[in-house]
């Protein structure tokens, strides 16, 4: 059967997130307008799949402590089970959770994309346009341009790298139903589109989604990770503040919490 397939065409700001929070803003917007009529909405039985173009493969890797990019088969079938998934695959000691905290800590001084680097630019390059809000950290642009806050503030948040995820569109259209989601979703667009080369926003953005987009985890859940993953990863680069587990203490303590973070789903390099 015949696809059908609608070309959005946007200014170039904000990276992919900026396309992301856009094409979300809209299909929200899209499907509200079909509640209380006997339409059926697409997203009763929708994935969507956000995915940048750049190839998948093992030369595009550059996020560290992950292993590879899932298929697109594999992350349909997550996120069908838990409601989303995330493009790349953590390697098996290193959770998908973050102790929030430390997360809320993440800032960048500058950054330079490897397309640019690959061309000869030097990653120390100073770019004035970088930060012109003077967000302080990740905690400081969720405040004062989103207005609002990781649920679990004082437990565990998902991340998500690479800039390719999935989720349920009823997941999406659940969340659209709180306010401060919604407000949040649309700041995001708003605060995305700077028009500039690259912006300490879209980083921010990248470490949004996955606790933008999925259920908190309940304290027992919660409790239960932080058990297994006793160390972390501070170096802040991709991902400051990932929970990490001891190899040995990971292969006996896993088959214990699998079964309980069920909502929370790959989180020890694994999928529930």
């Amino acid at each position: 059967s015949k696809a059908d397939v609608n070309v959005i065409s946007l200014a170039n700001v904000g990276g992919c997130d900026y396309a992301y929070a856009h094409f979300l803003n809209r299909y929200i917007d899209r499907n509200i307008s079909k509640k209380g009529s006997n339409m059926k909405s697409p997203a009763d039985s929708s994935v969507i799949l956000f995915i940048k173009d750049s190839p998948r493969d093992k030369s595009n890797l550059h996020m560290p402590h992950h292993e590879r990019y899932r298929s697109i088969n594999e992350m349909i079938q997550i996120a069908s089970t838990r409601g989303f998934s995330c493009g790349a695959k953590t390697e098996c000691d290193v959770s998908t959770f973050h102790d929030t905290a430390t997360l809320y800590n993440f800032t960048k001084a500058n950054y330079v994309r490897n397309s640019e680097i690959l061309k000869g630019a030097s990653r120390d390059v100073i770019q004035p346009e970088f930060n012109t809000a003077n967000y302080t950290n990740l905690r400081d642009f969720h405040m004062r341009a989103l207005d609002w806050t990781f649920p679990n503030v004082d437990g565990v948040t998902e991340g998500c790298y690479g800039g390719t995820f999935t989720v349920l569109a009823s997941k999406v259209m659940e969340l659209s139903n709180v306010p401060k989601v919604r407000r949040a979703m649309n700041f995001l667009e708003d605060n995305l589109q700077r028009n500039t080369t690259t912006t300490i926003e879209e980083h921010f953005a990248e470490r949004t989604w996955a606790g933008l987009l999925t259920n908190p985890l309940s304290d027992e859940q919660t409790h239960r990770i932080q058990i297994i993953g006793k160390n972390m990863i501070k170096d802040k680069g991709q991902i400051f503040g990932a929970l990490k587990a001891d190899k040995l203490q990971h292969a006996q303590d896993f088959n214990s919490t699998r079964n309980t973070v069920k909502d929370g789903g790959a989180h020890f390099g694994r999928d529930s």
